[in-house]
């Protein structure tokens, strides 16, 4: 796809274009010969592949709130936290609600949430959507606003006694000029 807002393409859509190359010129040419020069500008867009390798663990930690909850306070002076009560919980989750911030000097209410950790499973249909998602999430960190994914392919997966690995091609479609 291209958006020419001035000058005059130098590729069609449908060609395979390498790094480098000149995708719009500023020379405006008309019966082979050079009529206007203009300051190029436009984006093109293009079909990037990009191939992703995940290996998921199969077993998982779910971390979840048993209903039990306590208090405690925390003392920050800007250097160092310190919990004014001891831990009444072992494994715990806990909310920060400021109290008051007097020159630096801070004093937080930590409500803490007991919580139990069980181990869960993915299924093989689980496991190989979650891979796909995190590839996904992998690549879309690299796009800009317009970029999109387009396409997406599982290459290999291979599962073993405890991980998932699978190869994921995906095509983009991203702003290959400059």
């Amino acid at each position: 796809n291209i958006k020419i807002e001035n000058g005059v393409s130098m590729v069609n859509v449908g060609d395979y274009v390498n790094e480098g190359d000149l995708l719009i010129t500023g020379n405006v040419i008309y019966n082979d010969e050079i009529k206007k020069q203009v300051c190029a500008s436009g984006e093109v867009y293009g079909e990037k592949w990009y191939t992703v390798n995940i290996v998921l663990p199969l077993e998982y930690k779910i971390l979840s709130r048993t209903g039990k909850t306590k208090f405690n306070f925390i003392f920050d002076n800007g250097n160092t936290k310190k919990r004014i009560l001891k831990d009444q919980l072992q494994e715990y989750d806990s909310e920060l609600t400021s109290i008051f911030d007097l020159f630096g000097q801070k004093l937080f209410l930590e409500k803490q949430f007991q919580t139990e950790e069980t181990i869960g499973k993915y299924s093989e249909s689980e496991a190989l959507t979650k891979c796909i998602t995190l590839a996904e999430e992998k690549i879309n960190i690299k796009l800009e606003d317009k970029e999109t994914i387009i396409d997406k392919k599982v290459l290999k997966k291979s599962l073993n006694d405890s991980t998932m690995d699978v190869e994921i091609f995906i095509v983009n479609n991203e702003i290959i000029s400059e």
